[in-house]
């Protein structure tokens, strides 16, 4: 096999034996206790070293073609036993053949394998391990062969050094966490405590086994050790969980251990509960989101399509956990007490953190969840559906909650006050709170021979390390980025925004000249605008320029603020139906830094990106300037179809009319009970745009038509199809959890059964809206600004020096960007039996 096809599979972050130890294949310590002849280990050595020549030309990551990739990767897994599952403490598998020969057939029916596709994963492991011992071959065995057939041994071997090492380290791994609790840490790397309990004095590196010992503690000590979210895989991180929080886990286990008497207490009232819950409403919580009613449920039982009739044992299986059904006298006199909180609490905490860590460690409350819902006996298993109904019937949740929302697997969704992310963001809106309110302790306001006002308030809570991220700043060496004051004196303190505009004596003024923002009516949040100016070249000519204007929130956010360490945690606004998890607060967007008229016709700050385009639709000219702009127009996306080209759009909304149509045609709205404006066509509802305003906005969509065409000229495409929306309006608190009282479950008995408005407000369309002329104008020219920047980027830089001080040359300009390389056909070759390659 040649370097161009070779394989570095063995550090896929996807994998835990690669997450943990990348390379070990070529460790040639490892090799020779795993008996790997001389011969075999020189050569594994000589790939090696063709790898990182390989991956120091063509990128970090080299890689096989599909099926070399697949059996390499099956091997690996195979020979690998997931340790948490059984726990690291039991007796270690025999040898290659054993492991082998234990897991063939569980992955050969798993994984749907197929002769078509390649070699079985029989066939792999069994001729890796006929040929384990072998040492004669009449010709030099492909080097794909030769790493299958050493790879279940030495992954054994390295395997049962790690568990002989997790043994006899037992007591200094198990001890560490309240060690660092008293520490003051929240968080631990698999290498500092790798570092901390196998370091030694002499400087040698931490072994590869030692590594995977220490991994194989933290995942199955759940209890005390929480993964780091999506990110472990990259940041290596465990979060050390609450002591308070383990206390809880112990005390409720305890509790329900004993069957204590406050155990059976809660299973009382909460019987109690989910009988009167069931006789209002026999139907299973998801099913009653769906009906308003019990009538309306009753109907539903037969499918008015196909004329199919639901079971009627579904309305009886929920009727018979007690003899007598408690009067509403009784269901409004309950309350939970401190007691029954710790057990609701747990079982919502089940939920949240189902799937934590990717399946590679156990949930820490599934300890706790299965023995309450047996007390129940009225509900099918024990998993995180069936709490879920149970927390519904209990009035703790209303029965449209999400609690995904709150899952510790969604990138910072979790609402808990131990989630490192809430408590970031947390302190970035208390700072902006003050902010607003001019509190001087939250103004960077130094004079020269004066230190920083002290913001006491936020001493202790801004006291939060960010994640550690490969895009991050070291901070364990220091909590934020080093920021000097505005005032140019001293630095400013992390809970302290600008005093003052660091760009104003570079900011170019715009002046008066019309800036629109177009984005949907309801957007407070408006983050960009575009103008257009002509002006006279030095050729004579009239010129046309565009400028597209971002709102500039650096004016008054410093790198090292609070606000700025909580954005680079979420890094995008989270859109989900019931709500917005935004970026940055809100408040301080809207009121300071949105691209919004101000009532005060005050300028408004903005990063600007000018771009002069030619005849032939590339950028011949550009600027990047910070901007001051005061005369903002807001434009919905569908007043400003009404006046847009529909000479390029799809046939099928190749008028306004058909825009119109294909919208009314593609909402839907629950409960049925439609307002005006869902009756609204759209486009309706605004008001009119002047003829200034008209002219100047189709002078730009001639400018972003133009830049289009040449980007599909130069091999560009557009993807196009029907893009849905969908919100559910909630008012109020009811999507919070009640923890003192059946809230819900009240809530309820207030309102008529026949009243729809005890459900949210559903409102859902999928239309060819999102590819009408204004979106793909707006699209079309944040483009433009992309490029712009990238060629500012490439174009402007700064002097790397080395240590004698002398200058390498000018580096562009660090900026992300994103790429799509063409693909590499002798890579595919093989990923699927019907895929033909020319």
């Amino acid at each position: 096999m040649s370097i161009d096809e070779g394989a570095n599979v063995f550090g896929s972050r996807e994998n835990v034996l690669g997450f943990v130890a990348k390379g070990i294949m070529f460790d040639s310590e490892l090799l020779h206790i795993s008996g790997v002849q001389e011969h075999e280990i020189e050569r594994l050595l000589t790939f090696r070293d063709e790898l990182h020549a390989y991956e120091a030309e063509h990128g970090k990551h080299a890689l096989t073609n599909a099926t070399d990739a697949e059996r390499l990767q099956r091997a690996q897994n195979q020979s690998v036993q997931q340790p948490v599952k059984d726990g690291y403490f039991g007796e270690p598998k025999g040898d290659a053949q054993e492991v082998a020969a234990a897991v063939v057939d569980e992955w050969d029916t798993a994984q749907g394998f197929t002769a078509n596709a390649g070699l079985s994963v029989s066939g792999d492991l069994t001729m890796a391990v006929k040929g384990a011992n072998s040492t004669d071959s009449d010709a030099e065995e492909d080097i794909m062969e030769l790493l299958l057939r050493v790879m279940p041994k030495v992954i054994v071997t390295y395997k049962e050094q790690a568990l002989r090492l997790a043994r006899s380290h037992y007591r200094e791994l198990s001890g560490y966490w309240a060690m660092a609790l008293a520490q003051g840490k929240t968080r631990v790397t698999l290498d500092s405590l790798a570092e901390l309990i196998f370091g030694t004095d002499d400087g040698k590196p931490i072994s590869q086994a030692a590594r995977l010992a220490t991994y194989m503690h933290l995942v199955s000590d759940m209890m005390h050790f929480i993964p780091s979210d999506q990110y472990l895989f990259v940041t290596n991180t465990f979060e050390l969980r609450p002591r308070k929080e383990v206390e809880h886990i112990e005390h409720v286990r305890d509790l329900i251990r004993r069957n204590a008497p406050e155990f059976k207490q809660f299973i009382e009232k909460a019987r109690k509960l989910v009988a009167f819950s069931y006789a209002r409403d026999p139907s299973v919580p998801s099913r009653a989101a769906l009906s308003p009613n019990i009538s309306a449920l009753k109907d539903s039982m037969t499918c008015s399509l196909t004329g199919h009739a639901m079971h009627p044992e579904f309305m009886a299986s929920r009727s018979s956990i007690l003899d007598k059904v408690p009067s509403e006298q009784e269901i409004q006199s309950i309350k939970f007490n401190s007691n029954d909180q710790l057990f609701i609490d747990m079982m919502c905490r089940y939920v949240y953190n189902e799937n934590e860590g990717y399946g590679y460690t156990e949930n820490v409350y599934q300890m706790l969840a299965p023995p309450i819902l047996n007390k129940m006996r009225c509900y099918d298993g024990s998993g995180s559906q069936a709490v879920v109904e149970f927390l519904v019937d209990l009035g703790v949740w209303p029965s449209w909650y999400n609690p995904t929302l709150n899952a510790r697997m969604l990138p910072h969704g979790s609402k808990t006050a131990e989630k490192q992310p809430s408590k970031m963001r947390a302190a970035a809106d208390t700072c902006v709170q003050q902010y607003l309110k001019g509190d001087p302790a939250a103004i960077d306001s130094a004079k020269e021979g004066s230190t920083p006002a002290a913001n006491d308030k936020l001493a202790k809570l801004v006291d939060i390390a960010p994640q550690k991220m490969p895009w991050r700043p070291d901070h364990t060496e220091q909590s934020s980025l080093l920021t000097q004051s505005s005032t140019g004196v001293g630095v400013i303190d992390r809970t302290q925004f600008y005093g003052r505009d660091i760009c104003e004596n570079i900011r170019h003024d715009f002046g008066d000249m019309p800036v629109f923002t177009v984005d949907s009516a309801a957007t407070k949040d408006v983050d960009d605008g575009v103008s257009i100016e002509t002006v006279t070249g030095s050729d004579g000519k009239p010129q046309v320029w565009v400028h597209i204007h971002v709102a500039d929130p650096t004016s008054i956010i410093h790198p090292g603020h609070v606000v700025a360490d909580a954005a680079s945690e979420l890094m995008t606004t989270l859109y989900y139906s019931e709500s917005h998890n935004h970026m940055l607060p809100f408040d301080l967007v809207t009121q300071k830094i949105s691209l919004v008229q101000r009532t005060d016709k005050s300028p408004v700050n903005t990063m600007s990106f000018s771009a002069l385009i030619g005849d032939d639709g590339n950028i011949v000219d550009y600027k990047v300037r910070p901007g001051l702009v005061r005369n903002i127009t807001a434009v919905p996306y569908d007043l400003l179809d009404q006046h847009m080209s529909y000479s390029w759009t799809q046939d099928s909304i190749g008028s306004f009319a058909k825009i119109q149509d294909s919208v009314r045609n593609s909402i839907m709205v629950h409960p049925f009970e439609l307002s005006e404006s869902d009756w609204r066509h759209y486009g309706e509802g605004h008001g009119a745009l002047s003829g200034a305003a008209i002219k100047a906005l189709q002078m730009v969509q001639d400018i972003a038509i133009r830049h289009r065409k040449y980007r599909l000229h130069c091999g560009s495409f557009d993807i196009y199809g029907k893009g849905g929306d969908l919100k559910v309006q909630l008012d109020g608190d009811v999507q919070t959890t009640s923890m003192d009282r059946p809230k819900f479950l009240l809530d309820q008995l207030k309102r008529s059964e026949q009243s729809s408005k005890a459900y949210p407000r559903i409102w859902n369309s999928f239309s060819e809206e999102f590819q009408s002329p204004a979106h793909i104008m707006v699209s079309e020219l944040m483009i433009v600004a992309g490029r712009v920047a990238a060629r500012f980027g490439q174009e402007h830089g700064y002097q790397e020096r080395d240590s004698s001080g002398v200058a390498s040359g000018l580096q562009p300009v660090p900026l992300l960007y994103r790429v799509q390389h063409p693909p590499d056909l002798p890579m595919l070759n093989g990923c699927s039996p019907d895929m033909k390659l020319a």
